[in-house]
């Protein structure tokens, strides 16, 4: 061989795509810029997508990849952005609604990619982030399956990216915000008390149509039959409620909740010694308020699950609620296939420049369906694994589980405060609760207020608490509260000042 080839031969092995994925298991970064029209100012802005390698410890071996879409705006001279972290829910859900959904410098109308005028990008930077599984984020093999497919594992995940994001954008410096719906919500709990245990600090948190982790275990249910509080609004728009209660619908409302809380609720704590003539009349003002027939109501229980409400109400018209949305009627139509490309899909593809050959997987069980040449079985996901605060072992748990999710309820393992937790660690940090009035999960507005007056008042006035006029999807169809809810989001993350640096 001769000194030349020789050479040729060791540039080659330190070039080579074997060599670098030896020494650095970091994905390429994909930058563009881009400008927005904000407020009758020029925006300019940069958009950075790629996968974050979540590693074995200690270790350059990758158990799997999450992909993340970034906008970050240069700051002022002296000024450090805050940094707003938005994921979904799930478990296993993509971030795509969240990305297209109202925050960020571009959402969906009509099928169709529009600027956002509302967006949040004039205040702080954001990164989204796909849950492993779904979107362009990955396993790195099908026996990793069982690491990330549970809740703790999920979380964690999302720690481990977040820190790696940081490093490799050189990011420490900027204060944390964290924003999740549904059983996203509650990971903004998990992942804030994960980074503040390890010194990063977080100015806040958004839980938004799900579990908030602040509410002292066992209170989500106790207070679940507050959901009867709004089930009138329900009744009156499905033509159900009694017109011996009149036109006004906000004073039913409040006459419902003076009630559920003054007898109700004290009525179920001795629910064991009620009279037959007390059951009777209960049920009867159950059914009063909430527009479904008295025979529907179970006179042990003396409570109304989300199912039997969204089963019972039009069960006559053989037509079921929504639970997402109990303003809408199921559909008894066949589901049409989804699109084999959705505009949003399509925006990250093109617009953000992230080019692959992989599929953009919705959910993790999309894998089943649409991904690769043998296609996987869906995965079972472990509820088990979880932040459970009763002592009860796992196949305790699991029974558990199994009758509250046939009630029309989510499943345990979220009941840790770790929110409440992370705010006594971190007197600084604050949190934003929002709730769908016409939501049926996890959780009613009624319930959760009655749960957070609980909490110590150092810490309830450190919370916000929003309910609004919409369904489980707070960012969908209307724009009023797609604005309120950013509104709430902007004070939130403006709460601490600008932070220089």
């Amino acid at each position: 061989m001769t000194l030349s080839q020789a050479i040729g031969l060791f540039v080659f092995l330190l070039v080579s795509p074997a060599g670098v994925s030896a020494q650095n298991t970091d994905e390429a970064v994909v930058e563009r810029a881009h400008q927005l029209r904000l407020g009758g100012e020029l925006l300019r802005y940069k958009s950075y997508s790629g996968r974050i390698p979540i590693r074995v410890g200690g270790t350059d071996t990758p158990r799997a990849h999450m992909f993340y879409v970034a906008y970050r705006v240069t700051p002022k001279i002296g000024e450090v952005r805050p940094l707003t972290i938005i994921w979904n829910g799930g478990p296993g859900g993509s971030m795509m609604s969240m990305l297209m959904g109202g925050q960020g410098p571009k959402r969906t109308d009509a099928g169709t990619v529009i600027d956002n005028d509302d967006t949040l990008l004039g205040d702080t930077d954001l990164l989204y982030i796909d849950a492993v599984g779904s979107g362009f984020s990955r396993l790195a093999t099908p026996d990793d399956a069982a690491a990330f497919y549970q809740t703790r594992g999920d979380n964690d995940a999302f720690v481990e990216c977040i820190l790696g994001w940081r490093r490799l954008f050189a990011a420490e410096d900027q204060t944390i915000y964290l924003a999740g719906v549904s059983w996203g919500a509650y990971r903004v709990a998990a992942v804030a008390h994960a980074l503040t245990i390890r010194g990063v600090a977080v100015g806040g948190g958004a839980a938004m149509a799900g579990r908030n982790g602040l509410a002292r275990p066992g209170a989500e249910t106790r207070f679940a039959p507050l959901g009867i509080v709004h089930y009138p609004r329900v009744a009156a728009l499905h033509g159900r409620l009694a017109p011996s209660l009149g036109p006004d619908i906000d004073r039913v409302e409040a006459e419902a909740s003076r009630w559920a809380t003054t007898v109700y609720l004290p009525a179920l704590a001795r629910r064991s010694t009620l009279r037959p003539d007390e059951r009777e009349a209960i049920a009867a003002r159950l059914s009063l308020y909430i527009g479904l027939s008295l025979e529907r109501i179970d006179r042990s229980r003396l409570t109304v699950t989300p199912k039997e409400m969204t089963e019972g109400l039009l069960a006559d018209r053989s037509q079921k609620l929504a639970a997402f949305d109990m303003r809408r009627i199921v559909s008894s139509a066949l589901a049409q296939p989804p699109a084999r490309r959705s505009p949003g899909e399509h925006y990250v593809r093109t617009q953000l420049g992230y080019r692959t050959s992989l599929s953009y997987l919705p959910l993790v069980w999309d894998a089943a369906r649409i991904d690769g040449f043998v296609p996987t079985s869906p995965p079972e996901w472990n509820y088990l694994d979880g932040y459970h605060a009763d002592g009860l072992d796992r196949a305790s748990h699991a029974a558990a589980d199994r009758a509250t999710m046939a009630q029309g309820y989510p499943p345990g393992g979220q009941e840790l405060p770790l929110a409440a937790d992370a705010m006594r660690a971190n007197p600084a940090m604050r949190m934003l609760v929002v709730h769908g009035r016409y939501d049926a999960l996890p959780a009613s507005c009624a319930s959760t207020e009655a749960q957070l007056a609980e909490i110590e008042p150092a810490l309830r006035r450190r919370v916000t608490f929003v309910c609004v006029d919409s369904g489980h999807a707070l960012f969908v169809g209307d724009a009023g509260i797609r604005k309120r809810v950013n509104r709430e989001l902007k004070a939130l993350i403006l709460s601490q000042g600008r932070k220089t640096g």
